[in-house]
């Protein structure tokens, strides 16, 4: 696998850590459906950023990952699309519900390997590890309204 960023995430103001952990969980599982229509070949969260050393941290004297509660780590192998049905009505929808703001809007990125933590693996090589057959359904209903 090619090295991936990690863009860090920060959770919903008045959110605890663990709330905030089994929502991120929960938004691994519904952005799968996503992922795989975009042939993403690896996503995993990294739970409880830490860096990976002293000499790393160094490196990002402007990041203060005590504000950061998760990294995401997403390889697509083409060009993601940040649009359709299903990432509006539920994969943007989640972000605005446990994140800060959309991911894409606050995130920020950090070398591969930067961050380390408690990492959950919900594609790898191009297959799910996790079962999402729940928002599979979704998905395809999204995608038939959308058909016409």
């Amino acid at each position: 696998m090619r090295p991936v960023n990690q863009a860090l995430l920060k959770r919903r103001a008045g959110t605890d850590v663990e709330s905030f952990q089994e929502n991120y969980k929960r938004h691994g599982h519904l952005v799968l459906p996503w992922c795989m229509a975009n042939c993403v070949s690896y996503y995993a969260q990294v739970h409880n950023p830490r860096w990976f050393s002293s000499e790393v941290a160094q490196k990002h004297p402007d990041v203060n990952l005590q504000e950061y509660d998760a990294a995401a780590e997403m390889v697509f192998e083409g060009e993601p699309g940040f649009a359709g049905r299903y990432y509006e009505n539920v994969v943007l929808a989640d972000e605005r519900r446990i994140l800060f703001s959309e991911a894409r809007e606050h995130l920020r990125l950090v070398d591969p390997g930067s961050v380390v933590g408690d990492r959950i693996e919900f594609i790898v090589d191009g297959r799910p590890t996790v079962a999402f057959g729940e928002w599979k359904r979704h998905w395809e209903d999204c995608e038939k309204a959308a058909a016409g």
